[in-house]
């Protein structure tokens, strides 16, 4: 065979192949970054969902509170384990982690139509989430629903009782009464006028101690002589209020003595988003001066998965999700134990959008079903 034969059997193989390209429209996609330039022609964006996580922290905050008149409850009560300093303790009662699945803004694409298509050649058929996510590609009906979007609640708190003394402000003056003689001489005759003069001063903080102690001793003495039927009343029901009452007065003046303990629950919302390649142990919040350290344990079936790059033709990119070993601990005890399923610690990959139907999870961006024609 001569050189110009050979020359015409590559120019027909070439004008076969250009006129089989010419066929077959071609659909462009790539990524885009803040560096990119702006994409041409007409198109449309997608984004890959990410997992991000919502752990809400419950948390109880203990103070303990001395009494105003703790140096004399070993003198007027008989006891010694009153609460002698302020102190504030913080313990974690409950952990929940909820995965939420937004949108990546790191793996934004850019999908630029054929300007032209040839005439017996379907129509490409993009349904995207309502946030923007792939969701299915030629599929000319839609055969699946779109979850709802997640709702982030409020951080709420409550606390039980209070830290001030209701009892300690009431009796703190009392009325001093001073005596003043003016002798009055006529003559030889010595008259005694007496002056009585009233003021009011502070009470000393014993004798404060000790009219608690006497009220105390009053509460406890009525109700000995309401329970005991010292009244001979029948009060019905009305006897549980009036005991009910005279405990919540005893309890409140036996606090000027020991001190009281206050009781505040706390919810907290932390949203994490877990990013490939990070330190494992990471402090998520801060609870009392400690940290609650988040770990993340990923799973390796993925690792050996070649990456793809940041553009092609007549492809579209998707997610495969990888499984990961989530852990929430505090002050070395753990909460929260669980495998989730993590977006973006998986992999991207592509799949050809020609003659085949696409099924993706819109929550992971995974393939859910193929159908080639």
């Amino acid at each position: 065979m001569n050189h110009k034969n050979v020359i015409k059997i590559a120019l027909l193989i070439v004008s076969v192949v250009l006129t089989g390209f010419r066929g077959e429209s071609q659909v462009l996609i790539s990524k885009i970054s803040p560096e990119s330039a702006s994409p041409s022609g007409e198109g449309f964006y997608y984004t890959l969902p990410k997992t991000l996580f919502k752990i809400q922290l419950t948390v109880q905050k203990i103070e303990q509170h001395p009494g105003p008149l703790a140096a004399f409850a070993a003198d007027y009560l008989g006891v010694t384990n009153e609460i002698k300093e302020l102190k504030t303790d913080f313990r974690l009662l409950e952990v929940t982690l909820l995965p939420v699945s937004i949108p990546d803004e790191n793996q934004l694409f850019y999908v630029q139509l054929p300007a032209e298509k040839a005439k017996d050649e379907k129509n490409l058929i993009f349904e995207l989430s309502p946030n923007g996510q792939l969701v299915s590609v030629n599929e000319s009906e839609q055969k699946h629903q779109v979850p709802p979007p997640q709702s982030f609640e409020q951080n709420i708190f409550y606390q039980e009782g209070a830290n001030q003394f209701d009892y300690f402000p009431a009796y703190n003056r009392k009325k001093k009464v001073d005596t003043v003689i003016r002798k009055i001489t006529i003559d030889t005759m010595t008259i005694n006028r007496f002056l009585f003069k009233t003021s009011w001063v502070d009470k000393s903080e014993r004798e404060r101690a000790e009219e608690a102690a006497q009220q105390i001793s009053h509460i406890r003495e009525a109700r000995f002589n309401l329970l005991s039927g010292y009244h001979e009343v029948n009060f019905g029901e009305g006897i549980r209020y009036m005991d009910a009452q005279l405990m919540e007065m005893e309890r409140k003046y036996t606090e000027l003595f020991l001190g009281k303990e206050t009781v505040t629950h706390m919810t907290e919302t932390v949203l994490y988003d877990p990013v490939k390649g990070d330190k494992r142990n990471q402090t998520i919040a801060v609870i009392g001066g400690e940290g609650v350290v988040l770990d993340i344990t990923q799973d390796e079936v993925l690792k050996a998965m070649p990456t793809v790059g940041s553009s092609g033709v007549n492809v579209v990119f998707y997610r495969i999700p990888a499984e990961a070993k989530v852990m929430i601990s505090f002050r070395g005890i753990t909460y929260y134990y669980d495998q989730l399923t993590v977006n973006q610690l998986g992999v991207v990959a592509s799949a050809s959008v020609l003659k085949t139907r696409l099924q993706f999870n819109p929550q992971t961006g995974s393939i859910m079903g193929i159908q080639k024609e």
